[in-house]
């Protein structure tokens, strides 16, 4: 797709942020740091940026703030511009508010309520339990429930501008088929006998927790009810087509904001599955395992040597920086022009520069070959081609030589961990509309797309996965957490 003529003007992103007051949520996340410190980099005359973060008291945020954020590696270029004064930067731009979603007015101290809703003019919300296959009734009361709260929580602040949620593009797939910029109604398509229900989120959530209690009733115990309740996710998120209870809970969350929202400019993220940093503020940095680390490092390990997957299925990677740039413009497009609505926007790179399984592995094989890790005795691992297979039976028959409790203890977390990601490993035609995220950069100034550059036509993926992406999970993650084995499935 050809992008029309640069505008000269742009959209206005750096002008939008300027002397805002910002509320952020998820912001000690990997995702939140990365939106924080670009703002505060780019935009250094921000106003004030609050931080809801989970914590006790203010003491406890404040230190949350200090060591998650102030004194995180990946705000080294502010503290090399700022020298001295960074800390005092830092802590006059950022203010942490202890909360929990779970409480009447997101948990906040009522005086901070009051400031937030009378001074935030731009509401992020990121935070979000994330386990893929979480219990139920955890997921939905912090992914659905508590999105409630903080809609009426947002209809409340007198001079807020742009409300952003940041939600998934799996949300909205019935894999395998294309996701479209459209809103999510899964009271519409969720068929009984053949009928559409025609439920309202309202009715959806009542439906749930129903359900949900009824399992309690039921399970006493709390070890049992634990176990009950993380297979009540997986079959509800199986009625519903979802691939997992994490997809399904913030489908409904989108249904929350979509619908509930009121009179506002609304921006709806849909990002496919985020990685480390491409170039900004330094490729490579990373923070905790992301959707294909697992896998990445059990093959360079060596304790997997194949696995339940269609090598040619596409796989939709986009870097946690060029997501963060995606989403600045969309919120100073519309923050800007003040126009009421939901704008949706797939955060995606299979139309412009597709990937597949097949190629992932080639350069995990080219790393690991070229720069093998070693075992917990120094031996270097020696690593072969991946092996794919067609089936979990399949995946499970080729392991089931495992003699020893440690090798059968291996073979069930991959067993698990196979039909975790068999809805993504196995279709080779998911694709991904983002025609909204690709107009955005034929709206912008060539100053602007220097600054915020999301076009992922620009990616090398074997240069982005064998010197950036590998690199960096093993120097930010792997090699701070593991003691390597050379047990092999």
């Amino acid at each position: 797709m050809a992008f029309r003529q640069k505008n000269e003007r742009g959209v206005g992103i750096v002008n939008f942020f300027e002397h805002k007051t910002i509320f952020v949520t998820g912001a000690t996340g990997f995702m939140g740091k990365v939106f924080v410190e670009k703002i505060l980099r780019v935009v250094p005359t921000v106003k004030k940026i609050y931080l809801l973060v989970r914590a006790h008291d203010a003491e406890t945020a404040m230190h949350r703030l200090k060591t998650q954020i102030i004194d995180s590696k990946l705000f080294k270029v502010i503290r090399e511009k700022h020298g001295q004064s960074y800390e005092e930067f830092m802590w006059n731009k950022l203010v942490p508010i202890s909360g929990d979603f779970g409480k009447p007015c997101l948990g906040m101290d009522t005086n901070f309520a009051s400031l937030v809703r009378n001074e935030v003019n731009v509401i992020v919300h990121i935070g979000a339990n994330t386990k893929w296959n979480d219990r139920h009734d955890v997921a939905l009361e912090l992914n659905v429930k508590s999105l409630l709260r903080f809609v009426d929580f947002a209809k409340d602040c007198m001079n807020l501008v742009l409300f952003l949620y940041v939600s998934s593009a799996f949300a909205t797939q019935e894999i395998p088929g294309v996701t479209f910029e459209k809103p999510i109604d899964l009271g519409q398509y969720i068929t009984e006998d053949g009928e559409a229900l025609g439920l309202s989120i309202e009715q959806l959530i009542d439906i749930e927790m129903r359900i949900i209690s009824e399992v309690a009733l039921r399970i006493q115990e709390e070890e049992d009810q634990e176990k009950e309740m993380i297979k009540l996710g997986m079959r509800r998120a199986k009625y519903y087509k979802m691939a997992n209870n994490y997809l399904l809970t913030k489908s409904m969350g989108e249904m929350v904001v979509t619908k509930l929202m009121g009179k506002l400019p609304v921006v709806i993220l849909r990002p496919t599955l985020i990685e480390s940093t491409f170039e900004e503020p330094f490729p490579g940095w990373i923070e905790g395992y992301k959707a294909l680390d697992p896998i990445i490092l059990s093959y360079g390990t060596g304790q997997l040597e194949g696995f339940r997957a269609n090598p040619n299925a596409t796989m939709d990677v986009v870097p946690v920086d060029m997501v963060t740039n995606a989403m600045m413009t969309a919120m100073a497009k519309h923050g800007n022009e003040k126009k009421h609505g939901v704008y949706f926007y797939n955060v995606a790179s299979t139309v412009v520069n597709p990937l597949t399984i097949h190629d992932i592995f080639n350069f995990c094989t080219n790393y690991f070959t070229s720069h093998p890790l070693k075992d917990s005795n120094g031996v270097k691992i020696i690593v072969k081609d991946m092996k794919f297979f067609e089936s979990i039976p399949e995946f499970i028959i080729a392991g089931s030589g495992a003699v020893t409790a440690s090798y059968a203890k291996l073979q069930y977390k991959f067993t698990r961990m196979a039909a975790l990601y068999e809805p993504f490993f196995s279709i080779p035609g998911a694709w991904f509309d983002d025609k909204n995220t690709r107009n955005l950069l034929g709206e912008m100034s060539l100053e602007e797309l220097n600054m915020f550059n999301f076009d992922f036509k620009c990616i090398d993926w074997k240069d982005y996965f064998t010197n950036i992406h590998i690199p960096g999970v093993y120097h930010h993650v792997f090699n701070k957490k593991k003691t390597l084995s050379s047990s092999r499935l």
